[in-house]
This record gives C-alpha cells, sequence and structure tokens, in this order.
C-alpha cells in the first residue's frame, strides 16, 4: 500500500483545523470522546477562519509507520490504539508499537474498535473478529459470520455481551467465563439478509444498528425497524450517538437525523454538507456538543444549531 509522509496529529481542546492534510484529531480532555475523530478525518480541510490551536506531529519518527488511520480508541490504562489499513498501533506516550497479523491480528487492515466492561480490547475486521490477550491477540470464531463492518463494528453492554455489525446482519455474543457464544439476530420482516453496517448500545441499554438501508433497534431480544413512519428515509445508516438526556443521532452520507427524548419521530437537521468523501460518522465533545465531518470539513454543533 502507498506510504504517506503526513504525520500524525493531535490537538488539543480541538473543533477544526487549517491544514488539510490532517489525519488525525485527538483531545486530551480525560473522557478522551474526541478520540473518535480519528475514524473520520482523513483529507479534512477546515476554512482560514477556524479557530487556532496547538499542534503535536506523530509519524515515522515515534514508529507509527502507516498513516492512513481509520479508528482510533483510548484504553482504560490511557493507551492510544490506532488502527490502519496496515496494522494496528499502541502508544504508550512515548512511542508507537506495531501490531499485525504475525502478532494474532485476522488482518492487518483494521476497520473497529472496542473496549468491553471486563477490559478486553476487541479488534474487528474484514476477515474477522481478534481479542486482546496480553501483547497479542486471539482471533475469535464468530459461527454465524465471518466480516466485521463499518468503523462503529463491534458495541458492548453492561452485562459483557458483544454486539457486531456483520455481513450476516447483527451478531450477539454471549459471555460465559472467557468465552463466547455466538448467534445471530432475526430480522425485522422484509430486511432479511441485509447485512449491519454499524452497532451502538446507548445509555439505557437499547441496541441500535444500521441494517441494510434501514436503522434498527433489538430490546429484550426483539428486532424491530425504525423506518419511514419515524421520519427516516431509506438510507445506510453509518453512525449512531446519543446522550445522556436520551437524545439520539443517526448519520448517513446524505443526511444527519436527531429524535429528542420527547420524541417519537427523527427530524433532519439542515444545512449540513455530504458526507460521501469522508466516512460519514460524528462524536460528542466532552462538552456534548455534536462534531460532524462533511466533505466541506468539520461541522460543529452550537446552541443555534
Amino acid at each position: 500500500m502507498e506510504r504517506t509522509s503526513r504525520p500524525f496529529w493531535t490537538i488539543e481542546n480541538t473543533y477544526s483545523c487549517r491544514n488539510p492534510g490532517v489525519r488525525i484529531f485527538l483531545s486530551r480532555h480525560p473522557t478522551a470522546t474526541l478520540l473518535a475523530l480519528g475514524i473520520m478525518l482523513t483529507l479534512l480541510a477546515v476554512p482560514a477562519s477556524a479557530q487556532r490551536y496547538n499542534f503535536k506531529f506523530y509519524g515515522e519518527e515515534e514508529g507509527l509507520d502507516n498513516l492512513v488511520v481509520q479508528v482510533v480508541h483510548q484504553d482504560h490504562a490511557g493507551f492510544l490504539w490506532v488502527g490502519t489499513q496496515n496494522g494496528l498501533f499502541r502508544y504508550d506516550g512515548n512511542r508507537f508499537v506495531a501490531f499485525s497479523r504475525a502478532e494474532g491480528l485476522p488482518s492487518n487492515r483494521i476497520d473497529s474498535l472496542q473496549e468491553a466492561i471486563d477490559g478486553v480490547l476487541w479488534v474487528g475486521t474484514r476477515n474477522g473478529l481478534a481479542r486482546r490477550a496480553g501483547d497479542r491477540f486471539e482471533p475469535v470464531s464468530i459461527g454465524v459470520a465471518h466480516s466485521i463492518l463499518g468503523r462503529d463494528g463491534i458495541g458492548t453492554d453492561g452485562q459483557g455481551r458483544l454486539y457486531l455489525a456483520t455481513e450476516r446482519g447483527l451478531v450477539v455474543g454471549e459471555r460465559t467465563g472467557s468465552t463466547y457464544s455466538f448467534e445471530g439476530v432475526a430480522s425485522p420482516p422484509g430486511l432479511a439478509g441485509e447485512p449491519a453496517i454499524s452497532v451502538y448500545v446507548d445509555g439505557a441499554g437499547t441496541v441500535w444498528y444500521g441494517c441494510g438501508a434501514s436503522l434498527c433497534t433489538l430490546e429484550n431480544g426483539v428486532a424491530r425497524e425504525i423506518g419511514p413512519a419515524q421520519g427516516l428515509p431509506r438510507e445506510r445508516w453509518f453512525t449512531i450517538r446519543s446522550n445522556v438526556d436520551g437524545d439520539v443521532w443517526v448519520r448517513s452520507e446524505h443526511g444527519l437525523y436527531r429524535r429528542a427524548a420527547s420524541s417519537k419521530k427523527f427530524e433532519l437537521l439542515g444545512g449540513l454538507p455530504e458526507s460521501s468523501n469522508t466516512y460519514p460518522t460524528m462524536v460528542l465533545d466532552p462538552s456534548g456538543r455534536l462534531l460532524v465531518p462533511t466533505d466541506q470539513g468539520l461541522a460543529r454543533q452550537t446552541r443555534n444549531g
């Protein structure tokens, strides 16, 4: 794969940047909420009127040998994990250490990262699932599916269950001790055979997932479609987020929709450019404001909309 000399960046209290070569933005806020921006800011350009910030560069000198960043996660111990198109890297504050198929990963192309309640780091790839075991990774057979899809391809809940977005739809992993048994979720009517392309577990324990060109929820083992009757068009929903108040946002390439906690329907948030050249995702910053990458740069939610 073609290498690039562009650096890996961090930025303090970041919302925007003037440099069009930025690969990733990170916040040093303790909650590390902004780390999810690493999924989405490839080739980001922001107007010159953006705020100024202090930057720090990370690249080959620090051991980051691949700069095509796809996903970033900070674990409970403070280590930064960077999933790229050619390997997984762990940053300890001084150096990046590389992990690849030689260390047990099913693929060098990393698509998703998630840490379970027991502190285990899970890695999703198109060639399967793996979990961290010390300085190595163990491939974990799903059985009912093969690929983990999307940047938000893995979700977990407070009981230690895994939720996987796969080419066979949503798959649930139940934990017994250190082992997992996996089972596919029966799709709502009309969605049989559709892949799951994202999964998210909100604070109330409801599982949301992109199911084909629709949105679905899983509650008490029953999957339900959320579609036009609830205000959503037929689109692929690549990312889902919620806040502590119960508001829910969903995002496709073409639109961003919000369902207020007091409402049963989603509403389009207008005025946002499409995201056909950047991965359609989003994140809530430490103050609860929404940050959304678009083809025209990073959009930040304000009090006025």
